[in-house]
């Protein structure tokens, strides 16, 4: 749920116009990298086919803008582009080359299109990417000056409280900083209540909502609902609909509660049987990205499995001629929204190690729930070695294929480890659980507190990007290589 009105960016013939000018900027990409294969020697792929002008015809002209358009929508980049960030142009941008690049390959590849060059294929990515960001950076430089000239500023009135309302203009103030909103002034809720001194103006009471409205031109009214006037949020709807205004509800609590203790959570507006309702989350990631996230952990999940074939069943056979008992060690843990699910590693201790837990007990290193032991008796010869490289978790690649884990994501705990959590600490489950984390490349050997993990944990899933996943991936593959693991 965006934070903005609609403005003039969003609106319907913006949105054709941005389309239009991504249609060129891909046409123009593709033509120069075709110019490009045709000029220069294929020095990367020597048996490279030659492109041909049928090739520019069927993707650009048909495949590549159709692709491309419904990716950068998905990305969120046909919003308003002063409200982008250049960090998320720039890596939204990036996501789209990637992803757009893998679905037309794919497309072409089940058509079974022939003779496409890769080489042309790899120097229309780069400009594309060029050639959008330099689109996306001219409209964000355009609309910010449109912005900030005023163009696109909304009048709003507040209907609550005279706390309400500065607390709102204290709101917008300190996050507007393109000049969009301006509190008019505000509307006391309350019939019987008297005036309270407050640094915005006061308008009146509601009865003379509608007149004040039509006659200072407001563009929406801001309710500020409190379930005990109920009544007068009714006559405010009506007087709004009247005379065609926008009505925005914010409920009384998220005021008291806080904006800084909201900002953590995520606000989303659905219609609940017809009826409208707001769905807190304590998850602020989009339903777009942990599509993409899932998209990577299928396709990295089973890439990695057929790949690693071969060393799985050295290591299978190894495991099974080392020590007695089974090949794969099962343990049920708790993944997203507690639900329970059949973990596999593979074997590192001896068969009856779960029994023999119980005596170790008092020797645990770990502050906490969890049971941790550097020097644990129980710990084979080759289980030894495959934790320290952490080859006894590669079974898990199953369970992120199937979807019961991420490759990034919280490390999952047994149902007794859960019911031990704290309350605050049981948030780690709001989110699928991952083979490494945070507390995995953030020296896991030096944290004997199961507070200091848990931290990590959720500030992980507070500052959540497919960014932050691939640095955590590139940073555990130094881990293992390292061989700290336990």
């Amino acid at each position: 749920m965006t934070d903005a009105f609609e403005t003039a960016p969003v609106t319907k013939p913006f949105q054709y116009f941005f389309h239009i000018v991504d249609v060129i900027a891909l046409e123009t990409a593709y033509y120069l990298a075709y110019l490009t294969v045709t000029l220069v020697p294929p020095l990367l792929f020597k048996d490279e086919p030659s492109a041909s002008f049928g090739e520019v015809t069927f993707s650009a002209a048909l495949l590549i803008p159709l692709v491309w358009l419904v990716v950068l929508e998905v990305r969120g980049l046909y919003g308003d582009p002063a409200r982008l960030a250049y960090s998320q142009i720039l890596i939204r941008l990036l996501q789209t080359t990637f992803l757009g690049l893998g679905i037309v390959a794919l497309i072409l590849f089940a058509v079974k299109q022939g003779g496409l060059s890769r080489l042309l294929f790899f120097i229309f990515g780069i400009y594309s990417f060029l050639i959008l960001v330099a689109v996306r950076l001219i409209e964000k430089w355009y609309f910010v000056q449109r912005h900030r000239a005023g163009h696109y500023s909304e009048k709003l009135v507040v209907v609550g409280r005279a706390d309400d309302a500065q607390t709102v203009q204290r709101v917008i103030a300190g996050g507007d900083t393109l000049r969009d909103y301006e509190v008019i002034g505000y509307f006391d809720a309350c019939p019987t209540a008297a005036v309270t001194p407050s640094s915005v103006p006061y308008l009146g009471k509601i009865e003379s909502l509608k007149r004040e409205i039509t006659k200072r031109q407001v563009n929406e009214a801001l309710v500020v609902w409190d379930s005990q006037r109920t009544p007068e949020l009714n006559g405010v709807m009506d007087s709004c609909r009247e005379v065609g205004a926008r009505i925005r509800v914010v409920p009384k609590f998220a005021l008291e509660y806080g904006v800084t203790a909201l900002s953590t959570v995520s606000a989303q507006a659905e219609s609940f049987w017809g009826m409208p309702s707001i769905v807190l989350s304590t998850v602020k990631w989009q339903p777009e990205q942990e599509f993409l996230k899932r998209l990577i952990d299928i396709f990295a999940s089973a890439t990695l499995l057929i790949t690693l074939s071969p060393i799985l069943l050295i290591i299978a056979l190894a495991v099974k001629l080392s020590s007695p008992g089974p090949i794969l060690y099962r343990w049920k843990v708790l993944g997203k929204n507690n639900r329970e699910f059949m973990s596999y590693k593979f074997r590192t201790m001896v068969a009856n190690a779960d029994e023999l837990k119980a005596t170790l007990l008092d020797r645990n290193e770990m502050q906490g729930p969890v049971f941790k032991m550097k020097s644990d008796p129980r710990i084979t010869k080759l289980g030894r070695f495959l934790r320290k490289y952490s080859l006894d978790e590669l079974p898990q690649f199953w369970s992120v294929l199937v979807g019961d884990m991420s490759l990034v994501g919280p490390r999952p705990p047994s149902r007794a480890e859960f019911e031990r959590f704290e309350f605050w600490q049981m948030r780690k489950l709001s989110v699928r659980p991952g083979i490494t984390c945070l507390w995995q490349v953030s020296g896991r050997n030096k944290i004997s507190d199961f507070n200091e993990w848990v931290k990590l944990d959720l500030e992980y899933i507070d500052n959540w990007s497919l960014w932050l996943d691939l640095k955590i991936l590139i940073q555990t593959i130094f881990v293992v290589i390292a061989g700290t693991g336990v």
